[in-house]
This record gives structure tokens, sequence and C-alpha cells, in this order.
């Protein structure tokens, strides 16, 4: 048996909301003992030292206040500085993130959902906070805090970018996704009240992933919007409409109909020539 020191994180070291005077609980951990029960053991330790508190209601996921995992994940997050505290996407711990991209979301049963708009996995999420997935579900019965200091070995987070996140961070719905090709897509968002637009690019990357951004891609060089639907108009000596926009394209039903990426002040002259001729 040996004794290990717990201590709040010195001032500086990325963890943030709670005092950071010397607090020092004698845990003792059976370093011959399989990792799960000495968790368990030092576990039970805090929970007498830093019981986790009554459910807060301040947080609310859609219509209903928040269950008492996603509250207390929200609370690991706070302790580790990942920000903006209390929104429903922040910082996420398992990459460098200026502009937050880990969605915190509520299933039908309470547990906490999240997700990394980045395209980090569940499993690196978990790590990065060394939690299990049960906790998911049932938090473990410490506060946030206490786990953090306890269990979590996190570097901190970086300053928020200004204007940074993801658009559903400032009230955004995602109201249509245009697909360029088979490896480019166009996310269109909208605020339902004061009917703001925001576009977005998502790309596939070397590894399989579908992650923000177009990875370097410049929009010329992008294929037209439902080109293959096009080019099957043109085989069939269909004409062709050339529109402003992807919303047009797509309202255009039982029509051929194409726009490019960019907008109307970067057409893509030789690929329209090339692709439409004849059309």
């Amino acid at each position: 048996m040996s004794d290990v020191d717990v201590m709040t994180a010195p001032e500086g070291a990325g963890f943030a909301g709670f005092d950071s005077s010397p607090l020092r609980a004698r845990i003792k951990i059976n370093r011959d003992m399989p990792y799960r029960e000495s968790r368990v053991e030092t576990l039970q330790t805090l929970q007498t030292l830093h019981p986790a508190p009554q459910p807060a209601t301040e947080r609310h996921t859609g219509d209903q206040p928040a269950s008492l995992a996603v509250t207390w994940l929200h609370g690991l997050l706070d302790a580790l500085g990942s920000g903006p505290k209390g929104r429903k996407v922040r910082q996420c711990p398992s990459h460098a993130d200026s502009a937050p991209s880990l969605s915190i979301g509520q299933g039908d049963d309470g547990r906490a959902l999240v997700h990394c708009f980045a395209g980090c996995g569940f499993g690196a999420i978990l790590r990065a906070l060394c939690l299990q997935g049960e906790y998911l579900v049932t938090p473990p019965p410490v506060s946030p805090e206490a786990y953090a200091r306890a269990f979590v070995r996190h570097p901190g987070f970086g300053a928020v970018s200004s204007g940074g996140g993801h658009p559903t961070s400032r009230g955004m719905r995602l109201v249509a996704q245009h697909p360029y090709g088979d490896r480019w897509w166009l996310l269109r968002y909208r605020h339902p009240v004061t009917r703001a637009k925001e576009l977005s690019w998502e790309s596939i990357n070397p590894k399989g992933e579908r992650v923000p951004g177009l990875l370097g891609t410049p929009t010329r060089d992008l294929p037209l919007y439902r080109e293959r639907d096009i080019l099957k108009g043109m085989a069939l000596d269909e004409p062709v409409l050339l529109v402003e926009s992807e919303s047009s394209v797509d309202a255009l039903m039982g029509w051929y109909a194409t726009t490019w990426a960019g907008g109307a002040a970067c057409p893509p002259i030789e690929r329209l020539q090339a692709q439409t001729s004849g059309s």
C-alpha cells in the first residue's frame, strides 16, 4: 500500500472554477490491485471528501432541464477550463480547439451525448477526459472538480477565438446540406428568430473522416453542384438551367439545374463552359 497526495491544481495549470489552496487527502491505493478496483477505491474516498452536488437546473437541453449526467459533464469541462462555459458547444478536450466544436446533448433517457464536429472519435473524447462510457449515463458520485484533480491530466485549453465556434453555439440551426461530389458538403444554417444565415464547408480527410473546412481545396476546383445530374441531362439532350444558389437548384425539382461554389463573385468560367457546352 502507498499514499498518494491529491492536490488542487496550481494556478495557471488549466483548471478553472475552484479554489487553488492546498488540499491534502490521503488516499490509499494498492499498487497490486487491478486498475478498475483501485479506481473504485479512489472514487469512494473522493466521494467522502467531495460528494457530488445536487443536480443543477440552470442548464437546459431543448425544453427540458439538464439531467444529472449532462450537468456533471459540463461541470467537469468547467473544471478543466473548456469554454465557453454553459454552452451546448464547447472546446473539445481531444484536440487543440480554439473554435469550440464539442457538442453536448441529452438523450431521451437523460444520458449525456457528445459529438466533436472537428472529427474526434467518441473513444478519443472519453480518453481525454479519463471517463468510462457508463459515466455519461450515471456519473461518478463525486464532484466534477474533485474528479478532474484526481484523474484527468489535461494540458488545458487555449483562448476561444473571437467570433469562432460552431454555428449551433450561436443559436443557428442546420437547415440544408448541399453535396459537391462525394467529398465536399456546403452546410446552410439559419437562426430561427433573426433568420440570419451562415454557411460552412465540410470535407473528407485522408482518414476518410468528415471534418470541417475544405482542407486547402479552392472552391474553383470543386465540381459543379449536382454535376452528375447535369451530365446525365446533357446526355439526354435536356436543357440545363444555371441558377444562383444551391437552394434554387433544390427547388427546381424535375429540372436539370446547377450552380457553383463560391457565389457570383467567382464563377468557374472554364469549368462551366466545359461541362455545359452544347446545352
